[in-house]
C-alpha cells in the first residue's frame, strides 16, 4: 500500500507501519466515483451499439 498510497501509511515506534484509515475513506469514495463514471460511459456505448445494430438489422 505504501508504494501506491504513501499518504495512507505512517511509521510508528520501532519502525512499525500502520494504515491511516481515516484518510482511506476519501480515497475509496473517489475510486467509486471514477468507477461509476466509467460504468456510465460503457452503458452509453453499449446502448449506442444496440441502437445502431437495431437500425441496420
Amino acid at each position: 500500500m505504501e508504494k501506491v498510497l504513501p499518504e495512507l501509511v505512517k511509521s510508528g515506534p520501532g519502525g512499525y507501519k500502520s494504515v491511516v484509515y481515516s484518510k482511506l475513506t476519501a480515497v475509496l469514495v473517489e475510486a467509486v466515483k471514477e468507477l461509476k463514471s466509467e460504468n456510465d460511459a460503457l452503458k452509453t456505448q453499449r446502448l449506442d451499439s444496440w441502437i445502431i445494430n437495431s437500425i441496420f438489422s
